[in-house]
């Protein structure tokens, strides 16, 4: 591809799941664990309340779940049976050191509080609006990826073509899936909306958080790369 479209993230949000090989079958004591897990690791970088733990005691196992909801707003961390979910639905740039410094906390946590909850997968899926920096680029970049014989299946005009971007990768030792999804942005118009999953499996939990991250953000850059895409330097942090 010709040429560099330069970017610069405008928000974004990501969701991890680390799905367990076997589910949580007893649940005496484990919600006591889980909590003083996370407050002593997260109360040291910012302020925790008893009032952001909360507890689901349904009906099936399924059902159970016990969650910290960070700052008492949407972004929460979850143990259910069968994994643990850190969802951050929505962060501008300045907020993702914090959010990231958390993740690492709970990626830490889960082998030394839970040792007899073995990892089958760890699921990651960000979305994003990143922000082109030069007039026109947005409408330069997505008509790249313009399917000409759609164009003449329709040339009589009664539908109109929104070029978009899917893509999809398997390592050579299958022990990563990634796939990417673009297009334009309802959110800001100088913008593309970014849909990534990267799912790690088989995967060593006790490997550092900063292995792991370094293997997402590397093929997150070089699909941009190959795409044409440039990160902002000075924005880009993830």
């Amino acid at each position: 591809m010709e040429g560099r479209f330069k970017i610069k993230p405008l928000r974004q949000g990501f969701t991890v799941r680390f799905v367990f090989t076997r589910p949580i079958l007893n649940w005496e004591g484990v919600g006591p664990r889980f909590i003083a897990a996370l407050y002593d690791g997260i109360s040291p970088k910012i302020p925790v309340q008893p009032s952001e733990f909360s507890f689901n005691n349904g009906p099936g196992l399924g059902d159970i779940w016990v969650r910290y909801s960070i700052y008492g707003g949407a972004s929460s961390i979850t143990l259910s049976s069968d994994r643990i979910i850190i969802d951050f639905p929505s962060l501008n740039a300045s907020d993702l050191p914090i959010a990231l410094d958390i993740l690492r906390t709970a990626h830490d946590m889960f082998p030394k509080t839970f040792p007899e909850q073995g990892c089958e997968r760890i699921e990651t899926q960000t979305s994003e609006h990143l922000r082109f920096l030069s007039p026109g680029d947005t409408d330069r970049f997505l008509e790249t990826f313009r399917v000409a014989n759609i164009d003449a299946a329709f040339k009589d005009a009664i539908a109109t073509q929104l070029p978009s971007v899917r893509l999809g990768l398997v390592s050579s030792h299958e022990k990563w899936q990634f796939t990417l999804m673009a297009e334009r942005s309802q959110l800001d118009a100088t913008a593309i909306f970014v849909l990534r999953t990267l799912i790690l499996s088989p995967v060593d939990i006790t490997s550092s958080f900063e292995k792991k991250f370094e293997l997402a953000q590397g093929v997150t850059l070089r699909c941009y790369a190959a795409l044409g895409l440039e990160l902002d330097i000075d924005a880009a942090s993830a």
